[in-house]
């Protein structure tokens, strides 16, 4: 498998982790009203969760990461199915949008919150792992054979 091909199955793995990651902040906020369980060794979701910034136009942020995961999964498998470009770009599009909307997480967890939500970070995690890909792919790592 060449270099370039290995995006979509990052993006795939990455969405997959992603769904189960921000469907578990979900769940144990909005549905069994407990919040996640990750206020250890420093972590602290309940500050990050709770703050003002868990909500963008009222809805929270895992619903979102939700949307965000599902939408590139389902694009992953169109491109698996379909083998057309336009959703390799697609992807591409939304990881870079990912990345720049993480980064601004980080800032606000580290910056305004002074607190860190370890389901937060992973989700920011995979962000950085696709835009890695992402990065591999557009500019492919050549070995000069001697």
């Amino acid at each position: 498998m060449r270099r370039n091909n290995l995006f979509p199955f990052v993006v795939l793995a990455a969405s997959i982790i992603g769904i189960v990651d921000t469907a578990y902040l979900f769940m144990g906020e909005y549905v069994f009203h407990r919040g996640p369980a990750c206020d250890f060794w420093g972590f602290s979701c309940d500050t990050v969760m709770k703050s003002s910034y868990s909500m963008v136009w009222g809805v929270p942020l895992a619903v979102w990461g939700l949307l965000y995961y599902g939408i590139l999964f389902f694009a992953c498998i169109a491109y698996f199915d379909m083998r057309k470009s336009v959703f390799v770009h697609f992807i591409m599009l939304a990881v870079a949008w990912g990345i720049v909307f993480s980064g601004w997480l980080v800032y606000i967890q580290a910056m305004r919150l002074h607190a860190w939500c370890l389901y937060c970070l992973i989700s920011e995690v995979l962000a950085a792992v696709m835009g890695f890909a992402l990065l591999i792919s557009i500019y492919p790592v050549r070995i000069k054979k001697k």
